[in-house]
């Protein structure tokens, strides 16, 4: 409720005068959850990070948690990326007042239908206008307009994020859904929707909604006077704040992210406290976060369903599928891969049993994946004493240069595809021995995909990582606290990709290069030496891995949502 005492109404007071309230919270006494409208700048046809994977899971659970209750997604169509024959025109157009002009807009709609948790069927909606949301670059990533323009291409995200966020209210009123609304919003990029929402209610064009924030990472953006005048005439006074500062102070519920140790990290994790988000301590002290974890993005491969499986089943399973991968490997087209895998310099189906694979997937973020901490501990291995396997979806080839430098001085324990494959992703994740996550900071985390799959993770132990993993099912590793101090998180910011400038003159870097290197070699040697152990972590990776399910996450957001009473 917008005048909940347990939240700071002083943004509020100042964008609204006491009339308009008034009105706001008299059309919220008497909301009825309804609608469920979930708005994302991801969706299953245009993916970036963790936030596609969740949008496409969750609906369905929010679908049919309640009989009177519904789900639709609302999400940008990306003329250049989205290709889908399934996505249907509905031959409706509306107006959307942006700018000082009226931008037509088209809707389009793809037809859910899902068995899981039950049968039923829902409607994603896409919106399309002339102009916006066309983003083009090497990986189809959504966020991505300029890729070798940081600030041209911050300026094109904030003019298509405040376009969805205007036109979402007109978008509903075409399809006549209009009251009993909770707007679910995904990140700073639909945040402004807690502002644009509550304007809507006071122009009557919705006659009641509340608005929900999950952050899925710690990106926010400064928007300024100058654009936030082409959404609403109180750009004035919002001037000096940011999305995120809005849309957790206009929020009518609790903000929400996707872990509970991650929400913890807001407030006391230095790299969030006072690197990231130094500007947004003094809202999450008034309005707490609340970590929800995500559930499984895949289920489990046919081979692991039964859990009652038995170790000697789990080795036959694990060699089989190390078989497959090493033979997916040797026969890959060497167009999508640079480096080699080999044993004593001949085929790479000769490795023995012992020798770990291992492996490392998502896109390249040296802020936040650890892609170069992984590179730079590998070199510190002997030829043939473990093989790995990376994934990096790099937008710019610049930076790949670390990458071949690498593949070139480990000539043999290494191959390096460097962008989407082909095919073979799942019999990576199922044919190696361990993934590894040597994450800076991570909101949540695909560990759980390695460990549905029968894989062990190694990962360094922040965010959601921690959560899902334990001693009993993986390893998590964590550099000396001496060196994590906020002059180096500066510093190796503002280095990025440049990688040996990191490793040369960060001694945190070079901390955390040596707690992972050192957690690799533990994961290597009792993998040779215990091997029961590591089969055995397999097992209860199955154990934990159950722990996260949607039914759980949509249990707990349904709870938010009701918050505002």
């Amino acid at each position: 409720m917008i005048c909940n005492t347990s939240k700071n109404n002083e943004l509020i007071n100042k964008i609204f005068n006491k009339n308009e309230i008034e009105i706001i919270n008299n059309k919220l006494k008497n909301l009825n959850i309804e609608r469920i409208i979930y708005c994302s700048f991801e969706n299953r046809f245009a993916k970036s990070g963790g936030l596609g994977a969740v949008t496409q899971a969750i609906l369905p659970y929010l679908d049919s948690y309640q009989i009177k209750t519904n789900a639709i997604l609302i999400s940008p169509f990306y003329t250049n990326i989205i290709k889908n024959k399934n996505i249907k025109k509905s031959n409706l157009k509306f107006n959307v007042p942006f700018n000082n002009k009226n931008i037509e807009a088209e809707i389009l709609e793809y037809q859910l239908e899902y068995n899981i948790p039950k049968k039923g069927v829902l409607k994603e909606y896409f919106i399309k206008a002339k102009g916006f949301f066309n983003s083009k670059n090497n990986l189809n990533d959504p966020y991505v307009y300029k890729q070798n323009n940081i600030k041209a291409n911050n300026e094109k995200l904030i003019l298509n994020a405040l376009f969805f966020c205007k036109a979402v209210p007109f978008f509903l009123r075409k399809i006549k859904t209009t009251e009993n609304i909770v707007f679910h919003l995904q990140d700073w990029q639909t945040g402004l929707i807690t502002l644009i929402s509550k304007e809507a209610l006071l122009n009557n064009i919705l006659k009641s909604c509340s608005s929900t924030l999950t952050m899925h990472n710690c990106f926010d953006s400064y928007i300024g006077e100058r654009y936030l005048k082409m959404i609403t005439g109180r750009g004035s006074v919002l001037k000096e704040f940011t999305a995120l500062q809005i849309a957790i102070e206009l929020s009518d519920t609790p903000a929400t992210t996707v872990s509970k140790s991650f929400s913890r990290e807001f407030t006391r994790d230095i790299i969030q406290k006072e690197h990231y988000a130094p500007h947004l301590q003094s809202i999450f002290n008034q309005n707490k976060i609340k970590g929800i974890s995500n559930g499984m993005f895949i289920d489990f491969p046919d081979e692991y369903k039964e859990h009652k499986i038995s170790i000697n089943e789990i080795k036959k399973s694990k060699h089989e599928a190390r078989v497959k991968l090493l033979k997916i490997i040797k026969n890959y087209p060497n167009a999508e891969y640079f480096g080699e895998l080999t044993y004593q310099g001949k085929s790479i189906m000769n490795l023995p049993e012992d020798i770990p694979i291992f492996v490392m997937t998502g896109r390249l973020d040296f802020l936040q994946k650890g892609y170069d901490i992984f590179l730079h501990a590998l070199k510190r291995f002997d030829k043939d004493s473990i093989k790995v396997i990376l994934t990096p979806k790099a937008v710019r080839d610049s930076d790949l240069i670390f990458f071949k430098n690498t593949a070139e001085e480990c000539y043999g324990n290494i191959i390096i595809f460097y962008k989407n494959m082909t095919y073979g992703f799942s019999d990576l994740q199922s044919g190696s021995t361990f993934g590894v996550m040597p994450s800076i900071y991570e909101p949540f985390g695909a560990a759980i995909e390695y460990m549905v799959r029968g894989t062990v993770v190694i990962a360094r132990k922040t965010g959601g990582l921690k959560d899902q993993i334990d001693k009993n099912c993986g390893i998590l590793f964590r550099e000396k606290n001496k060196n994590y101090t906020l002059e180096n998180i500066k510093n190796f910011s503002e280095l990025n990709n440049k990688i040996e400038e990191k490793i040369d003159n960060n001694n945190w870097v070079k901390d955390m290069t040596e707690a992972l290197y050192n957690a690799l070699n533990q994961a290597k040697c009792f993998y040779q030496q215990e091997n029961d152990r590591y089969y055995k972590m397999i097992k209860n990776g199955f154990k934990k891995a159950k722990r996260f399910t949607w039914q759980k996450s949509v249990k707990e957001y349904f709870k938010i949502y009701r918050r505002y009473k």
